[in-house]
């Protein structure tokens, strides 16, 4: 499965090994340095050591930003405006700049208030006045919005997450279709992108309608191509006509919103989340196979289809027992009932009018019997009598002549012992 924002990163698991290649690309200098201090302290406070690197790269633009350079701070710890002074873990004359151990060690026993014991056990914030609390979080989401994190940290750092390890570390991708549209909602009243496109960056959501399809989708851990527009993206699917269900892409072309198109998530309803040019930036609205220039619907590749809300339509019968039938049970205790050929014919009046007022109830079981045309051939049948008719089989004649109510000049008889040469039918 894709990370999400409710992710829980207690306990500890491992650094995937594709961190380091990462890091090596943005800060080569100490790229091993800040894996192998992220994947030891966090086997020591019980931690996902992919979470709280990742966590790293979103507050340091991937330990490159300045504040990383001067302080070595890898949380944001004690900043709250970009012109906060940095906080230093552990100055000393030798490192007036930090180092990567003491940058790191702080944000993990920030990571021990939140999120475990409280312990602190590497000893970095006390001494500068932080620290001390246990808030008991158990999933990502729980960071957003506190103290100087945004709405959309939890987004940030699983967005990093699934860029970086995709695949769990080598579990399939299996990405539902409410997964997707959860992801998508988490942007509704956002006005600008922030962490959540890790591709673009930040920038407005309106008129960044691929941008955020494509983020709901790549946060989920989906590997998305980069198109130019939503057009170009619809025409390089395999789009369907109609209806589109939840958590796919819809897809409309340039008559729609010239020269780009517009793509949008749906919410199976009807409605479309996605950018708006109005103050909410990303919304929903009743744009779908009805709205002129709809080019159709597809779902991003790996996002598993969400299942028919509508319960499967129960198997066919073979077998119909009236209700209310007088003469069930027979004299010797059978069910009378209706079944094979001669309850399709029964359900074929049915699907007019009141099969009751052309059969009526089944008199008995189908039973052989000696038929006899008007011209005096006779021929043993399968028949099923009827207060209103008897139905016959006739399997020589091609459906829907197979099974036919008797005409009035027909005669039946009982079965002689089967010496007598008459032709049999069978049942």
């Amino acid at each position: 499965m894709a990370y999400l924002p409710t992710y829980d990163p207690r306990g500890y698991v491992p650094l995937d090994d594709r961190w380091l290649p990462c890091i090596r690309a943005y800060n080569p200098d100490e790229a091993q340095a800040i894996c192998d201090t992220y994947d030891e302290g966090c086997a020591i406070i019980g931690y996902d050591s992919n979470a709280a690197i990742a966590q790293g790269c979103v507050e340091t633009g991937y330990f490159t930003s300045n504040r990383w350079k001067e302080s070595h701070n890898a949380a944001g710890i004690g900043i709250y405006a970009d012109d906060t002074p940095d906080v230093i873990w552990l100055y000393t004359e030798d490192t007036p700049h930090g180092t990567v151990e003491d940058g790191v060690h702080g944000q993990l026993d920030l990571l021990t208030d939140y999120f475990t014991d409280g312990s602190e056990p590497f000893g970095t914030l006390a001494p500068l006045g932080f620290g001390g609390m246990e808030k008991g979080f158990s999933e990502l989401c729980q960071m957003d919005g506190v103290w100087a994190a945004d709405e959309g940290y939890s987004e940030a750092i699983v967005g990093v997450m699934n860029e970086v390890i995709p695949d769990n570390g080598g579990a399939p991708v299996t990405v539902s279709a409410d997964d997707v549209v959860a992801m998508g909602q988490t942007q509704i009243g956002h006005a600008y992108s922030n962490g959540f496109d890790t591709v673009n960056g930040t920038h407005q959501w309106a008129y960044w309608c691929l941008a955020f399809a494509d983020s709901a989708n790549r946060n989920c851990g989906v590997d998305v191509p980069l198109y130019p527009n939503a057009v170009t993206a619809g025409r390089a699917r395999d789009l369907q006509p109609g209806p589109a269900p939840k958590g796919a892409a819809c897809f409309f072309d340039e008559t729609f919103y010239y020269p780009d198109g517009h793509v949008g998530i749906s919410m199976g309803d009807g409605r479309l989340l996605g950018t708006l040019t109005n103050p909410s930036n990303v919304g929903y609205m009743y744009w779908n196979d009805q709205t002129p220039g709809y080019m159709g619907w597809a779902y991003y590749e790996n996002v598993e289809p969400m299942p028919d809300p509508r319960p499967p339509d129960p198997p066919p019968t073979n077998w119909l027992v009236q209700p209310d039938n007088p003469y069930s049970p027979d004299d010797a205790g059978n069910e009378v009932g209706v079944g094979g050929g001669f309850k399709r014919f029964y359900d074929g009046v049915a699907a007019g009018q009141d099969p009751m007022t052309v059969l009526g109830y089944a008199l008995a079981n189908e039973e052989q019997a000696i038929v006899t045309d008007d011209d005096g051939t006779s021929r043993q049948r399968t028949i099923q009598r009827f207060e209103r008719g008897t139905l016959i089989y006739q399997p020589e004649n091609a459906f829907p002549y197979d099974v036919v109510n008797n005409l009035n000049t027909q005669e039946f008889a009982a079965v002689p012992p089967a010496s007598d040469g008459h032709d049999e039918d069978g049942a």
